[in-house]
């Protein structure tokens, strides 16, 4: 994904509406991302609307009426510069009732056609989508902060044993052993302890205690002379 990504906040209505073509839930989808939190009107070229879903401009205008039709938009102004064309996006009434929804093939007269349209309210949109988003984002804060155990399944990735390969020398033979006792280690540890926010950090820092490096990522000190050094444990001349 990219840095800078577009996204629409659509009414599950839209779904339910059998009567919409895939062309007009495309029109309404990128209309519906030009919305701001506060308002339900926008005022996006026809331009702009065409290349957002992907559209010849032509098309716009004719998906834009048949909208109109079907209750989704109130369409004021012709365009230009004068008085450039806003769309404010409302919700059949109908639509919440699926009885009262015919598809666009039936023959039958289109709900639309005898109902009053619904305007969004403001305040419970915006109180409904920040209780939606804050709870998102709470359960996501939480899962980040207790971790998650090593998978089942779990395999070395080929970018893990890359960075050990590159990073510490090791052959691709070496890195799979050490996998294998990696992930058995993880797998028996019981309770939060076996749960990890950051696996291939942890990856990481195994891989530098199996090579006598420390945990930050740094060598242990070199000694300045052989007088320095300790080989009480047996150390190799």
């Amino acid at each position: 994904m990219s840095d800078y990504a577009i996204f629409s906040i659509v009414p599950v209505e839209v779904w339910i509406d059998k009567r919409l073509t895939l062309e007009q839930v495309r029109v309404l989808g990128a209309l519906l991302s030009f919305r701001g939190k506060n308002t339900n009107t926008v005022w996006p070229k026809r331009e702009a609307l065409a290349m957002r879903c992907a559209m010849p401009v032509a098309k716009i205008s004719e998906a834009t009426s048949s909208l109109v039709r079907l209750g989704w938009l109130e369409k004021n102004g012709r365009g230009g510069f004068s008085k450039p064309t806003s769309y404010t996006i409302t919700i059949p009434e109908s639509v919440t009732d699926p009885h009262s929804v015919t598809d666009a093939d039936s023959g039958m007269p289109t709900v639309t056609e005898s109902v009053t349209r619904m305007r969004v309210p403001h305040s419970v949109t915006r109180k409904e989508l920040t209780s939606e988003l804050t709870s998102e984002h709470t359960k996501r804060e939480a899962r980040a902060r207790s971790g998650s155990r090593l998978p089942a399944d779990w395999h070395l990735p080929d970018d893990w044993k890359a960075w050990a390969v590159e990073k510490l020398n090791w052959t691709p033979d070496r890195c799979q052993a050490v996998a294998e006792i990696f992930a058995d280690h993880w797998r028996s540890v019981a309770g939060s302890k076996g749960a990890k926010a950051d696996w291939a950090a942890t990856w990481r820092n195994w891989c530098r205690r199996e090579t006598g490096q420390p945990a930050t990522g740094r060598r242990a000190p070199r000694p300045d002379s052989f007088a320095d050094r300790d080989y009480g444990q047996g150390g190799r001349l």
